[in-house]
């Protein structure tokens, strides 16, 4: 029974200890600053920010590829040219680009119709700001 009283008593120590070396570490310099990173993160939704930029970076190739490889063939072959972004309106000495901008313009436009119907699909509402 002596002995079981040392080892309960050595445990709390152990905790103590413990406690205070967290405590030490929290309220340092470094411990604060990471908890305001992580509250400044949580509060400005920053990971929300970061994944959306990623899927967005991804739908853009997506839809790029999308124009370039199957709707700008066929829209080539009805104009009568074999590639739509080679399309060209020459003016003396300028070339006005003009198969190049309607591939962008149709990219744009995929783009944007993709996030307005995502952004009415979830029904995105702007982020509740937490006040404490």
């Amino acid at each position: 029974m002596p002995r079981l009283k040392a080892l309960k008593k050595h445990a709390r120590k152990a905790r103590a200890a413990s406690r205070g070396l967290a405590a030490t570490v929290s309220n340092s310099l470094l411990g604060r600053q990471a908890r305001g990173f992580v509250r400044f993160i949580r509060k400005q939704g920053i990971f929300s920010l970061a994944v959306g930029f990623v899927l967005g970076g991804k739908v853009s190739q997506l839809v790029s590829a999308l124009v370039a490889d199957i709707i700008n063939p066929p829209l080539g072959v009805v104009l009568g040219k074999v590639n739509l972004r080679d399309a060209v309106l020459t003016l003396g000495s300028v070339k006005i680009l003009w198969g190049d901008f309607v591939s962008n313009l149709i990219d744009f436009l995929i783009v944007a119709t993709v996030v307005y119907i995502g952004t009415v699909i979830i029904q995105a509402e702007p982020v509740a700001k937490e006040e404490k």
